[in-house]
C-alpha cells in the first residue's frame, strides 16, 4: 500500500494531506495509524519540533471527484487556520500562485490566496493538484511550491522538490551564563539578521566561544528564539 511505501522512507517525520483522487482515503488513514511517524491531515494542523503545519485535501469543484467544495465552503475552512501555522500543505494551489491549467486559465482559491496574506507567521504553502503548474516562486513570502511530480497526462516527469527552514533572524531576548559563580553572558534584546556580518571581540575569556558554542547547541541557554522559535526546538542539518 501507499502507506507501507511511506513507511520506507529514511525520514524522522512524513506529513501528507489527501486530493482528490483519494477515494480510499479512509482505509489509507486506518493504516498510518500503524506508524508513529506518518500524519495525514484533515484540515487539522501538527506542530513537529517547532514548526507549524496546517494541512488540507479540499480543491474548488473540479469533476466529480473527491474533496471538492466551493469557495464558501473553502473560506471557512482556512479561516480556521492557526495564526501561528509556518507551512500551509494543501492540495489546491491560491489562487494566481502556480495554479494555471494547460488552457492558461487559473483555477486557484482566491479565498486561500486571501489567508496566505494574512498569515504572518507563515513560511512555505506547499500545493499540488495542478500538474502542469510545477514549480517554485521563491522571491514571495510565503514561498509558494507546487510539487506535482505528475505532470498533466500523469507521467512521472517532475523531481521532488526540496527546500530548507532558512534562519531569517536570530532574536535574543535575555541570555545569561555562568561558569560557577562567575557571570560570562549577559545579553538582553539582541537581534542578528539574516545576511549581516557580525564581529564577536573581547579578551580571552570573555564568552566568545562559549556564545558561539550556545548559537550552534553545543551549550543550553535559554531566551534565544531562531524565526521567533525557541532555540531549543531548532533542528539543525
Amino acid at each position: 500500500s501507499f502507506v507501507q511505501w511511506l513507511a520506507t522512507l529514511p525520514y524522522k517525520h512524513i506529513v501528507c494531506t489527501f486530493g482528490n483522487h483519494d477515494g480510499n482515503y479512509e482505509y489509507t488513514l486506518e493504516e498510518a495509524k500503524k506508524y508513529d511517524n506518518i500524519t495525514f491531515l484533515m484540515n487539522e494542523s501538527v506542530c513537529i519540533e517547532g514548526i507549524n503545519i496546517f494541512g488540507s485535501p479540499n480543491t474548488l469543484p473540479f469533476h466529480n471527484w473527491f474533496f471538492m467544495e466551493n469557495e464558501s465552503r473553502l473560506e471557512e475552512i482556512y479561516s480556521k487556520i492557526p495564526e501561528d501555522t509556518n507551512i500551509i500543505l494543501s492540495h489546491t494551489p491560491a489562487l494566481f500562485m502556480l495554479d494555471q491549467t494547460m488552457d492558461n486559465r487559473n483555477a486557484g482559491s482566491r479565498s486561500l490566496l486571501n489567508r496566505l496574506g494574512d498569515l504572518r507567521e507563515l513560511k512555505y504553502h506547499v500545493c499540488g493538484h495542478l500538474h502542469e503548474s510545477y514549480g517554485t516562486i521563491s522571491h514571495t513570502k510565503p514561498v509558494i511550491i507546487n510539487c506535482s511530480v505528475l505532470d498533466y497526462k500523469y507521467r512521472l516527469i517532475n523531481e521532488p522538490i526540496v527546500f530548507d527552514e532558512q534562519i531569517h533572524d536570530i532574536k535574543i531576548k535575555h541570555l545569561s551564563y555562568s561558569y560557577g559563580a562567575r557571570l560570562i553572558l549577559d545579553l538582553n534584546n539582541l537581534v542578528i539578521d539574516q545576511g549581516k556580518k557580525y564581529l564577536v571581540i573581547g579578551k580571552s575569556g570573555d564568552g566568545k566561544s562559549t556564545f558561539l558554542d550556545i548559537l550552534t547547541k553545543q551549550k543550553k541557554a535559554d531566551g534565544i528564539y531562531v524565526n521567533d522559535k525557541d532555540l531549543k526546538d531548532v533542528q539543525f542539518g
